[in-house]
């Protein structure tokens, strides 16, 4: 039995036309109606069983974040911006401060 074995020329990604980003442009509209879940990181913290147990109502659990540090915006497990929490209306909101290049 023989493997044939072929070059593949692959065009260079360098230097991308005006037209390559339209394609790129048109190709993302094609999930822009397709909706992610975000997740904002308030804090952790650890706690023993014991302190887990004697947890009830009106039990504060001290965080392990500052209330000056930002808050972290997660798109899965991706940091995607950091910000801290505001009021909108009735309900909590996120206003971000920084976006993360990692996108």
């Amino acid at each position: 039995m023989t493997t044939q074995i072929n070059d593949v020329n692959l065009p260079s990604l360098d230097g991308q036309s005006e037209s390559s980003k339209d394609l790129l442009e048109n190709k993302l509209s094609i999930v822009d109606h397709v909706e992610v879940e975000l997740v904002v990181e308030v804090g952790g913290v650890k706690l023993t069983v014991s302190d887990l147990f004697n947890l009830k109502q009106g039990s504060i659990v001290k965080l392990d974040q500052s209330v000056e540090e930002p808050l972290k915006l997660y798109l899965k497990d991706r940091l995607i911006a950091y910000g801290k929490l505001v009021a909108v209306d009735d309900v909590l909101g996120f206003q971000v401060s920084e976006l993360v290049n990692s996108l």
